[in-house]
């Protein structure tokens, strides 16, 4: 009996224990489902509604099938939609069948569905085209999605899915001087938004930012931006709340490639550096360029999708300094500033000549910028119950910046950025489904300055 006690002692510890971890873990880190969902009322044509229909739920591009039945009130739902594009078929005794074809669900909204069969043989059937979403009446959230179509035929300089942001009613650029760039809602800071790709918090907790380097413009299947009343999912930041989901693999393959460059050789000399720089042009070379590509392994199961892109850029800019004159060189006697005048570069006027603004050197500042972005995603479908998806991203640079001078100043950077999820959902009923989700998000920097390594003692050798 002693023993007895101490097992159900030990277990209800153990669950204590388990549940607190779990609040621990979820609480500060609460992560939002990159779904959509469907909903709706099943109705006859004098407006009764129908209860014990039946739902067949297709997504066309990868034939995954979801089966459902109205309740007594002839409602229906389907929660943890992958955003894109569906059909719905419902059947019912006594009534003709109906397709609604074209059904888009989009990340963060809830799509309304209301169907109205009418009376006939179930084998007769009727075709509606859903055509573009309702408004979500399902929650008071204020969400602006950006679609594919946008993501795809809007031009981005930077090419950053992030930039289309700033079409959101309220949304306006961040203020220079900030230490983080991007933009803010409603009067919110920019360090209050909050940053998710596939439901998994992608940002750096050290400076309130998101990892906004990634190159995955085209790999964007669409994302929301929530600007006010987020929803209970998220809550880590007061200010927008953005959800973006990565595109997936389909039964059929498909891909795209880019290119896109500039050159100096091919731009025009502006007016300034021709009446200025002596008919100079500002070199510019920039190349942006990348593909995707997708389909079936395993076809109605396993499916991928990759993407690549890279940025090669060379863009020195004009530095103008005062640097120490002829008479000032003279003047200087100490042996400590005789040694370091020789890390100066010498003025480039004649004697004591400064030009109008007060400097006496120019110069081309190194700059250099070179990137690769480079992202696997993997779904697989091992029956209508139970899927398993997951990604990886990652995004390795290289900054070169010089100085001032050609001798000071400069630095250089490799950051490295990434970004990894996992996701399982197992479905007991209609009303009762379990997801579990894994995220891991890295960012590091590695700042290294023109004269790291630099001995000082190799200047000053005496006493």
């Amino acid at each position: 009996m002693l023993f007895a006690c101490r097992v159900v002692v030990a277990l209800r510890c153990y669950r204590l224990m388990v549940l607190s971890l779990l609040l621990l873990c979820a609480a500060p880190w609460a992560m939002a489902d990159p779904v959509g969902s469907a909903v709706g009322v099943v109705r006859d044509a004098g407006g009764a509604v129908i209860p014990g229909a039946k739902l067949t739920l297709t997504r066309p591009s990868t034939n995954a099938v979801l089966n459902g039945t109205t309740n007594n009130t002839g409602s229906f739902q389907f929660l943890s939609l992958a955003p894109g594009t569906y059909s719905l078929r419902v059947e019912a005794a006594g009534f003709s069948s109906t397709t609604l074809a074209n059904v888009i669900v989009q990340v963060d909204q809830a799509t309304q569905l209301d169907v109205s069969l009418r009376a006939g043989d179930v084998s007769q059937m009727v075709n509606v085209d859903a055509g573009a979403p309702l408004v979500d009446t399902q929650q008071n959230t204020l969400t602006n999605v950006v679609d594919p179509q946008t993501i795809a035929t809007m031009p981005l300089n930077s090419r950053n899915f992030l930039d289309l942001a700033l079409l959101t009613p309220g949304a306006t650029p961040s203020a220079g001087g900030n230490q983080v760039t991007g933009f803010n809602v409603a009067g919110a800071r920019t360090q209050s938004n909050d940053y998710l790709i596939d439901g998994i918090s992608n940002m750096d907790t050290q400076i309130n930012s998101g990892l906004t380097s990634f190159r995955i413009n085209d790999a964007v299947q669409e994302f929301s931006v929530q600007t006010s009343v987020p929803t209970a999912e998220f809550g880590r930041g007061e200010g927008a709340q953005i959800n973006a989901v990565i595109k997936s693999g389909t039964n059929v393959f498909h891909g795209s490639a880019f290119e896109y460059f500039r050159n100096t050789i091919l731009d025009a000399t502006d007016y300034f550096s021709k009446h200025n720089a002596g008919g100079r042009k500002p070199v510019l070379n920039r190349n942006q360029f990348g593909a995707t590509f997708g389909g079936p392994v395993w076809k109605d199961h396993t499916f991928f999708f990759l993407s690549y892109e890279g940025f090669r850029q060379v863009a020195p800019t004009v530095s103008s300094v005062r640097v120490p004159t002829a008479s000032e060189r003279a003047s200087v006697t100490d042996k400590v500033s005789k040694a370091l005048l020789v890390y100066f570069p010498l003025s480039q006027l004649p004697g004591d000549t400064l030009n109008p603004n007060g400097t006496n050197f120019q110069s081309n500042v190194r700059s250099v910028l070179n990137d690769d972005t480079g992202l696997v995603r993997i779904d697989q479908t091992f029956s209508q119950h139970d899927t398993l998806s997951g990604h990886f991203i990652t995004y390795n640079g290289r900054v070169i910046n010089g100085g001032s001078t050609p001798l000071s100043g400069g630095f250089s950077n490799v950051p490295l950025q990434q970004s990894v999820f996992l996701e399982e959902n197992h479905t007991f009923s209609p009303t009762l489904l379990n997801t579990f989700r894994l995220g891991y998000s890295f960012n590091q920097t590695n700042f290294v300055v023109q004269d790291s390594g630099f001995n000082a003692q190799s200047i000053f050798t005496d006493a």
